[in-house]
Order: structure tokens, then sequence, then C-alpha cells
């Protein structure tokens, strides 16, 4: 789902300052309770109050570059306050008091929680200083490329055609995008930034979204779409537009096989969604209206949000897409 939220973001075209935080209501009470991007701009934490409001403030945290404090959990070895506690008075603005110094810091694992001079800095030197755009590229045609890397292992998602803002270009990389041909010759090379997952404990992962600029020549040219570690030949993953791939060379576009697509409403509420998948891997779910992204689609049968409203189903082969609109009625 943190992928899946930060796919979002980028779909979204969202401006450097704004963070997304997704909201999971999840089937236990004891266990994961956020996880997030550290440091990034996305995150996902539970519902469960009362801790849901201070898991959102650990996981924006750690999107702020912060590690964890060692209270409950190992952490940052420079936390200058023993035991994790604040170390110093704090004052709560809702109540109107003061908070002592003995609860601890709140990027730790332990009860009564508040936030340090330390963390608070550090989180101001960060934000103060972690490439907040100026400016931003206008809205046009992309192709959303997105996946993660576990333990050096790439695993590419389907692409989807939308329109949105290009993702600005990441000054240094150890991974690349490249699409190419179908003889395999590069007609894009964008390096990307990965992002590292925190409260991962028996693996490394990083994951990437991105938005690369698009157009009808690139539809009708990419083939392959391809994210490489320019470090190891090994560490790359690689889809393919099969009709693309089929066709071959071609100046005019190949035409995209039918998704064989139907709606099933279920409820007042939600609407299921059958379709090839063999030839559409995933769907995505968008309001035709507005452009909102309700739901990506990972197998046929998955449902959505659909409360009556017509959607355009966006049916994605690897790189290239399939787009269906239709209203779910009972």
């Amino acid at each position: 789902m943190l992928s899946e939220i930060n796919a979002l973001r980028a779909a979204d075209g969202a401006a450097s300052t704004v963070h997304y935080f997704g909201v999971v209501k999840a089937g236990y009470s004891s266990g994961v309770a956020g996880i997030a991007y550290v440091p990034g701009r996305a995150a996902v934490g539970w519902d469960a109050l009362p801790s849901a409001d201070r898991v959102a403030a650990h996981e924006l945290g750690h999107n702020f570059s912060r590690p964890h404090t060692p209270c409950g959990v190992s952490g940052d070895a420079a936390y200058p306050y023993s035991g994790g506690t604040t170390g110093v008075y704090g004052w709560n603005s809702i109540t109107t008091a003061l908070v002592a110094p003995s609860y601890t810091d709140i990027m730790g694992y332990c009860n009564n929680q508040w936030i340090s001079d330390w963390t608070w800095t550090k989180v101001i030197e960060y934000r103060s200083t972690s490439g907040f755009a100026a400016t931003m590229a206008s809205a046009g045609d992309g192709l959303l490329i997105w996946g993660r890397v576990t333990d050096g292992r790439v695993v590419l998602e389907p692409a989807f055609r939308i329109h949105a803002r290009p993702t600005p270009r990441a000054s240094k990389s150890s991974h690349h995008v490249v699409l190419s041909n179908a003889d395999g010759s590069p007609l894009v090379d964008v390096p990307i930034e990965l992002q590292l997952v925190d409260h991962v404990r028996d693996h490394v992962e990083q994951q990437f979204a991105v938005v690369v600029p698009w157009s009808d020549a690139l539809e009708r040219a990419v083939a392959r779409m391809s994210v490489v570690d320019v470090r190891s030949p090994f560490g790359s993953a690689t889809r393919a537009s099969a009709s693309v791939v089929a066709a071959g060379a071609s100046a005019s576009p190949v035409a995209m096989p039918d998704p064989g697509v139907s709606v099933k409403v279920v409820s007042a509420s939600r609407a299921e969604v059958a379709w090839n998948s063999l030839r559409y891997p995933m769907a995505m779910v968008r309001d035709s209206a507005t452009g909102e992204i309700l739901s990506f689609l990972r197998a046929s049968g998955n449902g959505f949000a659909a409360s009556g409203r017509t959607v355009d189903i966006v049916f994605s082969d690897g790189i290239r897409s399939e787009t269906r609109r239709v209203t779910p009625k009972r």
C-alpha cells in the first residue's frame, strides 16, 4: 500500500512540499501500526485511536529523515538524552500545559510521548534543505513508472499513461529507467530516486515512483521498459508491450487488444471489475469527472469504491494503456 500511495502522489503531480499519508483499517490490534520512507514524502498508518495520531507523527518524522530514537528500539546513536526521553520541558498548546522532560521522544517506541528539541531541530534543518522546488513543470502526457528494489532485486510494476506533471530528474542515482524500441535501441534514459522503507526488518527495501514525459511517437515506438542498476548488470527488471514487440518497428499506432472488461456492482458503494489479466496484468480506476485515482486493481475480480460515479478503467499491458469508460449500475 505504501508503494501505491507513493505512485498516487507521483500521478497527482504533487508539489515537493506535499506529503501523502494513507490510513489503513487494520485487522489486528497489535503489530505494525505504520510504515514510511526515510526520508521521503509518503507514509501509511493505521486508524486505531488513540495511538493513530502518534503513529502519523512518528511516520512523518521518518519522512523528515529522522531515524528511531533509542527507546524500546535501536536507533540514533547521537541522540543526547538517556532513555530516549525528551530531556527538556515542552509546551502543549492545546492543553496549555508544560510537558515534563521525562516524556519520551515521538521517534521511539516507548509510551508517554512528546517531541524533543533534538528531533524538532533536526526536522527543521531537513525541511529547510530537502530540495523543495520553487517552480513546477506544467502537466502533460506522462507515463507512471513505479516499483521497488528488495535486497537488490528490482520489481517493476505495470506502467500507466496519465496526464500529470513530470517528476524532477534525480541529480544522482544508482538506478535508471530505460525505454527502448523493438530492436533494443534506447529511446529514453532517466535516473530515478529510490526511497528507503523503514520498519522493514528482514530485508532492505527501496521504492520508486516517477512520471516521465510521454508522446504519441513514444507510444508507437516503445516496446520495452527496464529499470537498471548501473552498478550491476544483474540488478534490473524489464516489462514488454506484447503488441508492439509482435508488430516490430511501426510508423502507425499498434492496435491494443480488447481487455474484455465487465463490471459487477456488489453494493451501493462498491463494484468489481473482471478483465483479461493475461493481456493486461493490472488496471487503474479513475473518476472520469475529476481524474482522481480511486484504486489500483491487481487481479481480475478486484473491487473499488464506485458510489454510482462514472469511471475510467485504465488497463496496462506493462507499458501501454487501454481505457474503458463505464458507469456501474445495479
